[in-house]
């Protein structure tokens, strides 16, 4: 069985930007008030665990969008590298209708539900392990019995 970590959308970020430079983690607007370079190495350490990174479109949306809060010539690297964790992770999708029924939904959005509906799937040998910054999406996927590491207690 191999295990994959799915990634949450303020670390899927940490990420990205730090793969395209520590020194931008301190200049972007979204990043530079939680998180510096040490916590995209420890980042870094712990998905060299896991056999890859598991994506969701609507994960993938908001770190496009959110990539963009910094400038240029910086904006650039950081979508190329963008480009790069894309290409190499394995993107699943499901659909937000259907997930929409759940009372997660209510509580924590549509990306969350959607995260918490994804760990909950173990098919084809894949065990999935949630990798979040957000203590309530911890919380919640350690209730419904799915393997998460909360990155805040690392």
């Amino acid at each position: 069985m191999t295990n994959w970590a799915v990634v949450d959308s303020s670390l899927l970020l940490l990420l990205i930007v730090g793969r395209a430079g520590t020194a931008y983690i301190e200049q972007h607007e979204r990043l530079r008030n939680h998180y510096d370079a040490s916590d995209y190495r420890q980042l870094v350490l712990t998905l060299d665990l896991f056999t890859g990174i598991v994506v969701v479109p609507q994960v993938l949306a908001e770190v496009s969008n959110l990539a963009r809060y910094i400038g240029e010539p910086a904006r650039s690297v950081v979508l190329e590298a963008f480009r790069g964790v894309v290409d190499a992770a394995s993107e699943r999708w499901l659909r937000s209708a259907d997930v929409m029924q759940a009372p997660d939904f209510q509580l924590y959005g549509l990306t969350d539900a959607i995260l918490l509906r994804l760990c909950a799937d173990e098919t084809r040998g894949v065990r999935l392990t949630l990798l979040t910054a957000d203590q309530p999406l911890a919380y919640r996927a350690q209730s419904l019995g799915h393997r998460v590491i909360n990155y805040r207690e690392l």
